[in-house]
Parts: structure tokens; sequence; C-alpha cells
């Protein structure tokens, strides 16, 4: 989970090939940035898809497993 400014909060999620991307804020109107990146949603909260993040994040390695989840290091 990352922390930016002025958005409570913006969790992600790599299946190994691209970034879902999930955006909760109750004072700046996220929907209007999710849709800049192709996704949409409302004001409080939503999310887009992309192949590279848009922000810099916390890196942890990640490993996908057989079963095809995805385990990262805490």
């Amino acid at each position: 989970v990352n922390s930016l400014p002025h958005i409570g909060q913006a969790p992600f999620v790599y299946d190994g090939e691209k970034f879902l991307v999930s955006l909760y804020s109750a004072t700046v109107d996220v929907g209007e940035i999710a849709r800049s990146f192709g996704g949409g949603g409302h004001r409080g909260a939503a999310g887009f898809v992309c192949k590279r993040l848009p922000f810099e994040h916390r890196q942890k390695h990640c490993q996908k497993r057989p079963s095809g989840d995805v385990k990262c290091d805490t």
C-alpha cells in the first residue's frame, strides 16, 4: 500500500504483466485521476490498469508462484 500526497491510499497488485491500481481519498477527486490513466470510478474511490506505475513506490521483492498468485516480501 502506498500513500500519496492528498490521496489517502493507492494500493496496487502486480500480476507479472500489469498493475491494477486502486485510489482512495476523502478530499481529492480520484475518479478524475483514474480516468486520466484510462480507468474510472467515483470521486472517493477509483482505479486503473497500467504496465508501469505513474508514481514511485516502495520496492518489495515479489515472486509469481506456480499456482498463478504473487507473493511479496513484507
